[in-house]
């Protein structure tokens, strides 16, 4: 199956589907099964992250389907103009000259790393698409890489810091701890293997440093919690048809203020300190 036909496939909730439907399921209807969604384009920052897991994935397809823009090239003159629509003919994703330099660099960097070359040193696939029926509800997850006899799972994931502090704020900002556990899930489910998963990160920006980080069980076990909770009420909202928003429309809410302000508040002696400049 490919990519496109994966992600066009909504027969099957993902990992993404699923947290996108922890914000509201009027968010998730909104964006996979509304029959007037708008297809979002990919962003320049989307299509380059895609690029970089291409070609650290599967460098023989970049290879072929990736082609960096010819030095040179002037697209306001007529041999330009000819030059650039046989490349956009030929089919091959065109990429700035420093985009796959960035790229080339980063995959490179990766697949040099000593726990990278032990990985892919074992018998796998990548992009695989997997589907089974977790409490009752069809899902779907497409590892990066996976091993062969199904034991270990991992994720690419490139950012701007992997650093310990830095990466363990953005897994846990964007969730990375709930596609843990669901891809787990998901393959068990299929296979009756159960797959470690860990993440296998590559900074965008030079020296690209690489870090690999497993996923603690009391996350894991955190997140198959909310897993279960979230497949129920999509079942739910699936069987009625029903995809409600953050609340009732005519509910009204209090305004809330995050931790650090309410500690503002608590704290107030009723001094205010101006400075002027």
């Amino acid at each position: 199956m490919t990519n496109e036909d994966y992600h066009a496939d909504t027969s099957a909730i993902s990992a993404s589907g699923l947290k996108l439907f922890m914000r509201s399921p009027a968010h998730y209807y909104a964006a996979y099964l509304d029959p007037n969604r708008v297809e979002h384009q990919p962003t320049a920052a989307m299509k380059l992250g895609t690029a970089t897991h291409c070609a650290i994935l599967e460098p023989e397809r970049f290879n072929a389907e990736y082609v960096a823009m010819p030095e040179g090239l002037d697209r306001r003159t007529t041999a330009g103009k000819q030059a650039y629509a046989d490349l956009m003919a030929s089919g091959t994703e065109i990429l700035a000259a420093d985009d796959m330099a960035s790229v080339m660099n980063m995959a490179s960097t990766f697949r040099d790393n000593d726990i990278s070359r032990a990985l892919f040193d074992r018998s796998h696939s990548v992009e695989q698409s997997i589907y089974a029926t977790i409490n009752g509800v069809s899902c779907k997850c497409r590892p990066d890489f996976i091993t062969a006899d199904w034991l270990l799972v991992m994720d690419v994931k490139t950012t701007k810091d992997a650093s310990p502090e830095a990466f363990g704020r953005s897994a846990w900002n964007l969730g990375y701890h709930i596609q843990a556990a669901f891809y787990r899930r998901v393959i068990g489910a299929a296979t009756g293997t159960t797959p470690d998963f860990i993440f296998g990160c590559v900074e965008s920006e030079a020296p690209h440093l690489v870090a690999y980080y497993s996923v603690p069980q009391y996350l894991l076990d955190y997140a198959d919690g909310l897993i279960d909770t979230l497949l129920e009420r999509y079942a739910e909202c699936l069987a009625a048809d029903l995809w409600p928003g953050y609340v009732a429309e005519i509910e009204m809410q209090e305004l809330s203020v995050p931790g650090y302000a309410q500690r503002a508040i608590e704290g107030f002696d009723g001094e205010i300190e101006v400075n002027y400049v």
